[in-house]
């Protein structure tokens, strides 16, 4: 059970060092007022042409609602019938 407990600690070791590097270098690219203005470039890029996608699917959406649709047809239930005993049955 111990060796399960230090593997799962190395994994958590590994991950925790790897965000650290992660947020680092994320801090190095945002100190650049350079790499600042091509970030927030790219993001309002982004966010634009999201706006259009979600048009675009609101759009496909009501058209979708205005087709007329026709009603789903149930199969009837069977109901269950309880069995008569036949002459041959009987005897």
């Amino acid at each position: 059970m111990r060796k399960k407990n230090k593997s799962l600690g190395g994994v958590i070791a590994a991950g925790s060092a790897l965000a650290g590097a992660a947020l680092g270098a994320a801090a190095v690219i945002l100190s650049d007022k350079k790499n600042q203005e091509k970030i927030k470039k790219t993001v309002d890029d982004i966010s634009r042409e999201a706006v259009v996608i979600g048009k675009n699917i609101k759009k496909k959406a009501e058209e979708f609602t205005k087709t007329p649709v026709s009603p789903v047809s149930k199969t009837p239930v069977k109901k269950k019938t309880s069995r008569k005993p036949t002459s041959s049955a009987k005897n």
